[in-house]
C-alpha cells in the first residue's frame, strides 16, 4: 500500500519540467506532515476560502479515514443542500472544527495562484482553475503541452 495519496484537481498538473517530483514531495512530507495526517494548500492570492482543496496530501491512517468521513456525514447531516454542488468539501474543510485538523502549506508549496504560469519561478504544481476550457487549451499549447 501506500504511506501517503496526493489528491490533485483535474484541471492542475505538476510542472513537467519539475524533474524531482519523488524527493520534493518527500521534503514536503518530511517537513510538513510530522505532526499532520492531512495537508492542503493556503489559498492566498486566490482570494476566497483560506484552503483551496484542489491539491491535498493525505496520509493514509485512521485518522484521515475517520476525517473524510467526518466532512461527509458533516455534509449530508449539515448542509444537504450544499452536499452536491462544488465545491461542497472545500466549504466544510476550510470550517473550523475541521481546518484545525490539517497543516495549512504555502500556496505555491503543491498548488499555485491562478495566474501563474510556467515562467513562474520554482513552479512545481499549475493550476488552471478559473480559466475557461478555451483559455486553458490555448496556454497549454503556448508552453507546448500540447
Amino acid at each position: 500500500g501506500y504511506d501517503y495519496i496526493w489528491l490533485l484537481d483535474a484541471d492542475a498538473m505538476i510542472d513537467p519540467k519539475s524533474k524531482l517530483l519523488h524527493s520534493h514531495l518527500r521534503k514536503i512530507i518530511n517537513e510538513n506532515l510530522s505532526n499532520f495526517n492531512i495537508a492542503i494548500s493556503e489559498n492566498d492570492l486566490n482570494g476566497g476560502l483560506p484552503l483551496n482543496c484542489g491539491s491535498i496530501i493525505f496520509k493514509v491512517s485512521q485518522f484521515t479515514a475517520n476525517f473524510i468521513d467526518s466532512v461527509i456525514v458533516y455534509a449530508k447531516d449539515k448542509e444537504p443542500n450544499f452536499f452536491m454542488q462544488f465545491p461542497w468539501e472545500q466549504e466544510i474543510i476550510n470550517k473550523e472544527e475541521f481546518s484545525k485538523h490539517v497543516k495549512a502549506l504555502p500556496m505555491r508549496t503543491i498548488n499555485s495562484w491562478w495566474q501563474d504560469t510556467p515562467d513562474t519561478p520554482n513552479l512545481f504544481v499549475w493550476h488552471l482553475m478559473a480559466r475557461t476550457n478555451k483559455d486553458r487549451e490555448e496556454l497549454l499549447k503556448i508552453y507546448n503541452y500540447i
